[in-house]
């Protein structure tokens, strides 16, 4: 399958808005990622391309990879989040997108169109305005109901839910929508296609430059 990949030159998040070359647009806003229902696209946060969390609870990025002592919360440990918050904005787009394709295809969430790479992702939290990506995602707000997908049915669409359960929690509709955590939502036994993805949005992100 050959995934379409969306290059921007520049998005500014502002607050509930952000501005996407040059065109402004309402967000719904999360802690991971932010989800623009205009464009139907989710961008996740990120500090120098790498996966960023703004929640209040996240370690200081300074501290955590420079060895100095963080307050993480008992559910975790200090490499969940070393892990989450050094993995690749590409490589984390490509594990959503599979994710979301299949959990598409078992009915349990919306449909996955295409990534989503932006060159300059500016931000008040990083001062280098970096790379991002993301992926183009229907709006589930326009789903029908349905009753809500169980923790088998996640499984049996051969994905892991996150450690904490917020896909399960957390959903609309009776849809999947939460894939994001310290320890997130993943695609099972989904290595090389995560690869193949991550470095299709390089190539794309490469050529956008020439």
């Amino acid at each position: 399958m050959i995934v379409p990949v969306t290059v921007f030159s520049q998005v500014r998040l502002n607050g509930s808005q952000c501005e996407i070359d040059d065109r402004s647009f309402d967000i719904n806003p999360g802690c991971w990622a932010f989800y623009v229902p205009a464009l139907e696209l989710k961008l996740l946060h990120a500090v120098g391309g790498r996966v960023h969390c703004t929640h209040s609870s996240t370690p200081d990025r300074d501290d955590l990879f420079e060895g100095r002592a963080v307050t993480v919360a008992p559910t975790y440990i200090r490499s969940d989040w070393e892990q989450a918050l050094s993995k690749s904005t590409l490589t984390r787009a490509a594990e959503l997108f599979i994710v979301s394709r299949r959990l598409h295809l078992a009915g349990l969430g919306p449909e996955p169109m295409g990534l989503a790479i932006v060159r300059r992702f500016i931000t008040d939290y990083d001062a280098a305005s970096g790379l991002t990506a993301g992926i183009h995602v229907r709006n589930l707000r326009a789903y029908p109901p349905k009753p809500d997908t169980t923790i088998e049915e996640i499984l049996a669409a051969g994905v892991t839910p996150d450690r904490i359960l917020s896909c399960v929690r957390q959903q609309m509709n009776g849809y999947v929508m939460d894939l994001n955590s310290v320890v997130g939502v993943m695609p099972v036994d989904a290595e090389d296609e995560i690869a193949t993805l991550a470095n299709r949005a390089a190539e794309a992100a490469d050529i956008a430059t020439r």
